[in-house]
Formats: C-alpha cells, sequence, structure tokens
C-alpha cells in the first residue's frame, strides 16, 4: 500500500534541519526541567508566549494580503491564549509575583482558562475562514472572555481547580476532557480544509493538536504542579507550539512571502517587456508626428505662443509668408505683422474668446516685413496645463490671399450687376413721371388758352410731383455710382426711416417686370418712428436681395406672402423679414451666408447676394440671421437703433 500523505510530509519534516536540532533540543531540556523545574516551567510558557504573539503581529500586518481569515483567526486567539498563559505563568508556585494569590489554584485556572480560549480558537477559525465579518466580532469575544477570566479567577468566583490536600478538582478533569474533545473536534474540521490551504501547513496543525491533546491528558492525573506528569506536560505543549510556529509562521508566512518576491521579479519581467513594447509605441508615434508636422509645414502655418500671445514657435511656412528671420518674431507678438486693416473690436472679440477657453476661427489681414499684405483664415486654440489653467494658444492658418482677391472681383461683379439692374429700373421708372409731365404741359396749354386758370394749380403739381420723382430716382443712381466701395465705408451715413427703406425697396421690386407675375401679397408693418444710421441705397440693396430671393422661393406657391415687421430691443432694431416659405435646415443655415453658397442652379443665382448683405450690415455694426424658432423662412436683421 501507498504511503499516505501525512506520512510523506512527516517525513519531509523530519529531514529538516532545524526539525532536528529542536527535537534533539528537547532531551537536554526535558533534563534541566526534572532538575530545576521552575526556570524550565517559565521557558516553556515564554516560548508559547512569543510564538503566539508573533503569530497574531505577522498576521495583523499582512492581513491586506492574506487569501481568507483563517490565520488572522488564530493570530487573535492565540494572542488572548497567551495573555491568560502570561497570568499563569507569573502565578506559578514558586514565581512570587502576586503575594496574594493561591500559587496552585490560580496558575491552574488560568492554564484551564488559556486551553479553552486556544481550543475554541482552533474549532472557529476553519469553521468561519471565509466570512469578512469573523474578525470583527471574533476579536472583542476574546477580549471579553479573557477579562472575565482574570476577573472572576482573582476575585474566587471561577471554580477551584486544584486543591493542595487531594490534587486536581473534578472541574479540573472534566475540563481537561472537554478540552481534548474539542481538539478531536477541530482536528477533524480542519481535516475539510485540505483544498484551502498548503498541505504541509495543514500537516503541522495536525501534529499541533496531536501534541496538544497528550499535552492535555497529561495534566488530567497529575499530583503536584512540579511532579514528572507536569513535566510531560509542558514538553507536548512546547511541540505544539513548534508545530503552530512552522505551520503558520514558516510555511504560511514565509513561502507566501517568497512566493510575492518570485511574482515581484516575474512582474518586473513582465513591466520591462510592456516598457520596451511602449517605448517601440512611442517611436512609432514620435515617427508619426514628425509625417504630421512635415504635412503641416508643407501645408499650413504654425505658430505656438505663450498666454500672453508672446510667439514661442512658428514653422517655416509662416517664415515664408511674413519675409521675417526667426529669430526676428520669436519672443515677439503678432503685432509685428499687423496691417492695421482690423479695428479694436476685432481683437477684443479674438482674446475674449480665447481667454475663455474656447477655439477662435476667422480671417485676418496682415504684412509682410516688405510692406505686402496678405490674408490668412485660421483657427487659434487654447492649450490648458494639469491645473486647467491656459499654458498656450497654438494657431494653424492658411494663406488665402487669392481666393480673396478673387471673392473680392466677384463682389464687385455683383455690385455693378446690381447697379445696372437698379439703373434699368431707374430708367424704366423715368418714362411714366416724363409722360406725366407731358401730358401736363399739354393740358396746361389748354388751360391758358382756355382761361381756365383755377386747375392750373392741379396741373403745375402733376408736373412738380413728377419732377420730384425723376429726381429721386436719379439722386440714388448718382449716389450708388459715385460711391468707390459701398461696403467697407459709412461716410455719409444719414438718419433713415426703416419703414420708408421698406416702400422704397418694395416699389422698386414691384416696377420690375420680372416680378410682375405671378403677383405676391407683400405687407410692410414696420414703424414709421423707428430710425436708423445709414446709406440709404446700402439698405435699399439689402432688402431688394431679400425680396429677390423670397420671390425666388414662393413663386410657385398658392398663397403667397412677404411680411416685414420691426420691433425695438434695448437699443437695437429688429427687423423680421419672413415668406410663407419654410426654414432650411440647420445645415443650410450654416452657409446661407457664405459667400458663392447658393441653393439656386447655377444660372439662377451667383451666390454672393446674402454674403453681401451680410457685410453692408456688418459695416452699419448690425448682422443678420435665421431666426431657428420660425417654422417659416424668416431672416432677423439687428441695426443699432438711431435715438436723437
Amino acid at each position: 500500500m501507498g504511503e499516505s500523505k501525512m506520512i510523506r510530509n512527516w517525513r519531509d519534516i523530519v529531514k529538516d534541519r532545524e526539525f532536528v536540532v529542536f527535537f534533539l533540543t528537547l532531551v537536554p531540556l526535558a533534563y534541566y526541567g526534572i532538575q530545576f523545574y521552575l526556570p524550565f516551567h517559565s521557558f516553556a510558557e515564554g516560548y508559547s508566549i512569543v510564538i503566539s504573539t508573533s503569530i497574531f503581529l505577522l498576521n495583523w500586518n499582512s492581513r491586506k494580503i492574506a487569501p481568507n481569515n483563517l490565520f488572522m483567526i488564530l493570530g487573535i486567539g492565540l494572542l488572548f491564549s497567551a495573555i491568560l498563559d502570561t497570568f499563569h505563568m507569573l502565578n506559578y508556585y514558586g514565581m512570587g509575583v502576586f503575594s496574594f494569590s493561591n500559587e496552585k489554584n490560580y496558575p491552574t485556572q488560568f492554564w484551564i482558562a488559556a486551553r479553552f480560549m486556544q481550543v475554541l480558537t482552533f474549532v472557529i477559525a476553519p469553521l468561519f475562514f471565509r466570512r469578512e465579518s469573523v474578525v470583527k466580532y471574533f476579536f472583542p469575544f476574546a477580549l471579553i472572555y479573557s477579562v472575565i477570566s482574570i476577573y472572576t479567577i482573582f476575585t474566587g468566583t471561577y471554580p477551584d481547580c486544584f486543591v493542595p490536600e487531594t490534587g486536581l478538582t473534578k472541574f479540573k478533569i472534566y475540563s481537561e476532557i472537554s478540552i481534548n474533545a474539542l481538539v478531536i473536534v477541530s482536528f477533524l474540521l480542519f481535516r475539510k480544509m485540505r483544498n484551502d490551504i498548503d498541505s504541509r501547513s495543514l500537516n503541522c496543525l495536525y501534529y499541533s493538536l496531536i501534541a496538544l491533546f497528550i499535552s492535555e491528558a497529561a495534566f488530567m492525573t497529575y499530583t503536584d504542579v512540579y511532579d514528572v506528569r507536569n513535566l510531560v506536560g509542558h514538553i507536548f505543549k512546547i511541540i505544539s507550539a513548534f508545530f503552530v510556529y512552522r505551520g503558520v509562521l514558516q510555511l504560511s508566512l514565509s513561502e507566501p512571502l517568497a512566493v510575492i518576491f518570485r511574482s515581484a521579479k516575474e512582474e518586473q519581467d513582465r513591466l520591462g517587456v510592456e516598457k520596451n513594447n511602449l517605448q517601440k509605441e512611442l517611436l512609432t508615434h514620435i515617427s508619426y508626428l514628425n509625417l504630421y508636422k512635415k504635412a503641416l509645414d508643407a501645408s499650413s502655418i504654425f505658430v505656438v505662443t505663450d498666454k500672453e500671445g508672446v510667439i514661442e514657435y512658428v514653422n517655416d511656412a509662416f517664415l515664408k509668408i511674413s519675409q521675417f528671420d526667426r529669430n526676428e518674431l520669436i519672443g515677439k507678438t503678432h503685432r509685428v505683422v499687423n496691417s492695421g486693416h482690423h479695428d479694436l473690436p476685432y481683437f477684443e472679440n479674438l482674446w475674449q474668446t480665447i481667454t475663455a477657453g474656447e477655439i477662435w476661427s476667422g480671417e485676418t489681414k496682415n504684412r509682410a516685413k516688405d510692406g505686402t499684405e496678405y490674408w490668412v483664415w485660421g483657427i487659434i486654440v487654447p492649450f490648458k496645463n494639469e491645473h486647467g489653467k491656459i499654458e498656450k494658444f497654438v494657431s494653424v492658418r492658411q494663406d488665402i490671399t487669392e481666393s480673396k482677391k478673387q471673392r473680392e472681383k466677384m463682389i464687385q461683379l455683383e455690385k455693378l450687376s446690381a447697379v445696372g439692374e437698379l439703373s434699368a429700373k431707374i430708367l424704366h421708372d423715368t418714362m411714366n413721371p416724363l409722360s406725366i409731365i407731358k401730358s401736363s404741359t399739354m393740358l396746361l396749354r389748354r388751360n391758358i388758352l382756355n382761361k381756365e386758370y383755377e386747375r392750373l394749380d392741379e396741373t403745375i403739381d402733376y408736373i412738380d410731383q413728377s419732377a420730384d420723382r425723376i429726381q429721386d430716382l436719379f439722386s440714388s443712381l448718382r449716389e450708388n455710382l459715385a460711391r468707390k466701395n459701398s461696403v467697407n465705408t459709412v461716410d455719409g451715413s444719414v438718419k433713415l426711416s426703416i419703414h420708408k427703406i421698406i416702400d422704397s425697396s418694395i416699389l422698386y421690386f414691384k416696377e420690375d417686370p420680372r416680378f410682375s407675375t405671378p403677383v405676391i401679397e407683400i405687407e410692410n408693418n414696420t414703424n414709421p418712428d423707428h430710425f436708423v444710421l445709414g446709406k440709404q441705397f446700402q439698405l435699399v440693396q439689402v432688402f431688394l436681395n431679400l425680396l429677390n430671393n423670397s420671390y425666388d422661393e414662393i413663386k410657385g406657391f398658392d398663397d403667397r406672402w412677404i411680411k416685414v415687421r420691426s420691433e425695438v430691443q434695448g437699443l437695437s432694431l429688429v427687423i423680421h423679414f419672413s415668406d410663407c416659405g419654410a426654414r432650411v435646415s440647420s445645415e443650410i443655415a450654416k452657409k446661407m451666408f457664405d459667400s458663392f453658397f447658393t441653393t439656386k442652379g447655377e444660372k439662377e443665382g451667383t451666390g454672393l447676394g446674402l454674403a453681401i448683405c451680410r457685410e453692408i450690415l456688418h459695416q452699419m455694426k448690425g448682422h443678420i440671421e435665421i431666426n431657428k424658432r420660425s417654422e417659416n423662412m424668416e431672416f432677423l436683421i439687428k441695426l443699432p437703433l438711431y435715438i436723437e
């Protein structure tokens, strides 16, 4: 038959040098105990007290890494049994530490109290070691048990265990029998833990319980506290403590620590491999960043500044377009390329945006070192540190000088086209008043010949009104032709009634034969008392463009209407220009004011009308937008209110 694991483990232990030295030491120790029992007794108790206390301290400090509560429960129980063993040792006959104590009964009582604490620990540990809360309840239980035992022993209420005249009491003997019964229960409970702890540790606990069982059996029959059976019981107590030390301290703590160190070494090796992989990945990312930098340098102007706007880095593209050397730019601000084209509010808006942590985008006109001007479109991105404070600004720009020139040419062509259309309207409109003047002069001659003098004033009024109409029409034309740049100047601005401006725009619109059919109902509900500061021709151009666009969109509708109304909001005048068409989508709304964007066909629109409207209103310190809350198509035009 094959050997059991327990026997094989016993043979392994016997081969252990420490085990051999320990058992060889017991022989002279036993001989010394026969000669000098009291020092031997103090050594035996001190040995078990030191081991029990060490088990508690080590398990308490390693509780966070322990896989379960088994050894922590053992450590707590052995600590309080060691406290009771200390009282047993100090009260032992011949020690003389406590003068009031019964030197043979008190140490025996403390012995029984300590052994009950010890075996209860060996029963509770295998039963409840998987429960997280067991330590929280077991520690106060062991403390209360120990305090009550000490109190009852010193107050004389604890049952007697040894009487000098008769020896051991029945309570002592029955207690030893009960303790050994609990030892057997504990042994069986630990047998069920074969899959939970290391087999060598478990076997050491078996040997410890066996030694404890023999020790308690020896303490059932002695008649004097110094006799040989008492000495044998303490020898086996030392053996029991030794196996607890081997099972709990050496095997269950020392070897796991070795495992931890081995795991740490494996983790260190793994981290080393991971470090190498990260370094390779970092080098890959750096190579990609270099590619990104090359692509960025080839296509964009790239600048990095500190939080005050002082330039820290520029790429070659910026050097090329600005014609400055790098040392002429580093440490300076963008004032070195300021063209003077933009006003103070432009830069205030830029700085308010980026210092608020938001991204700014827009067009900027700069001046190169040789004085030539160039346009760029770009974004400025704020970068924050770990505390959320802005640390740097990074700007990426594109040279749009050529596209800007082409756009300006297209705008000028659009303006000339608008002037041509308006001139045709004015020439067309002069024919009616000229016809009235001609007819009125013929009527005037007839009135004079017929001496109908009472009708002269009426006829002259017709002539004056027609002449005034022609004068107004040509004044508008002369203003447009004399104007060099209707968008970029507000010189000659006058007080204008928004109601009259809308009326004039509607009049020009209706007199254009292209818009005569189908008929569209137009309501001018603006307030005649609402005034703005600007140029009449510019505002007429804005509203004519809106009227034209609305006509193109709604001419196919059955119910066709355009409505215009105005309201005052604070110091601003808001003009609502709406028609019966549906509001455009948000995607289209974002692009409607961009140059060259049109929803019409290529032959019907240039995509510049609304862009020009926006620039005209911008020069008047106003703006135009689409009302996102309206179901119909509605433009909101906001202008500074003119106040006397």
